[in-house]
């Protein structure tokens, strides 16, 4: 289920001229991997649309 959200999620960020990509596994993958992560100032924070 959230992989079939994210995959959403990347087609409209997509639509709107950014290159996204679905990561298999999410983010616990991506740091079991071994790649970095930056963190996110606050203020840059927003809220996600929720699909239902």
């Amino acid at each position: 289920m959230r992989e079939a959200t994210s995959a959403r999620v990347a087609h409209i960020l997509r639509e709107d001229g950014f290159e996204a990509y679905v990561i298999h596994g999410g983010l616990r993958a991506w740091t079991k991997a071994g790649h970095p992560l930056e963190p996110v100032p606050s203020e840059d924070l927003v809220l996600l649309p929720t699909f239902t």
